[in-house]
């Protein structure tokens, strides 16, 4: 029996010493590297979730806060309305108030115009009655006594329209 190394006998050592060379040599480094790679894959995962739930955590926070915010807006819009409508019923009242003086003070003013209205009139009635009674005496022959008693008894009357 003769053995013949022939160059697939050669290629197939060549080929399992490769692999054994490449298994015993690269294979670690290939494994290292890999293991490297997946531990930053597992960091890399374990970072974004971290980041994932601050961004949740701050995401919740901005809407309790928009939420606050805009409990808070709607309150002052309320806390407006209620002031607006205190100074509209105060502005009301003023000027119901401002009304009733003016009204009182034309109406007193009324009054005073018709008080010397009368008194005026009052005057004139005195004054043309007494001219009257003057052209009366004058005209009538009266004596001294009649005259006098005409003349007290229109005193006395005036005294009563007068009052």
């Amino acid at each position: 029996m003769h053995i013949t190394f022939d160059e697939k006998f050669w290629l197939s050592i060549a080929l399992v010493s490769f692999l054994i060379l490449i298994f015993k040599f690269a294979l670690p480094q290939i494994l290292a590297s890999l293991n490297d790679q997946s531990k930053k894959i597992v960091d890399n995962l374990n970072q974004a979730k971290i980041l994932r739930d601050n961004a949740e955590i701050m995401l919740k926070e901005v809407q309790k806060s928009y939420q606050q915010s805009q409990e808070f807006a709607k309150k002052i819009i309320e806390e407006a309305k209620i002031e607006a409508e205190k100074i509209i019923e105060e502005a009301k009242i003023n000027s119901s108030l401002e009304s009733e003086v003016k009204i009182k003070s034309a109406l007193e003013k009324i009054e005073q115009e018709k008080e010397q209205i009368i008194r005026n009139m009052k005057h004139e009635i005195i004054a043309d009655a007494f001219m009257q009674l003057e052209k009366d005496l004058l005209n009538s022959n009266l004596d001294q006594q009649q005259s006098q008693a005409i003349v007290k008894g229109s005193i006395d009357n005036l005294s009563n329209i007068i009052n």
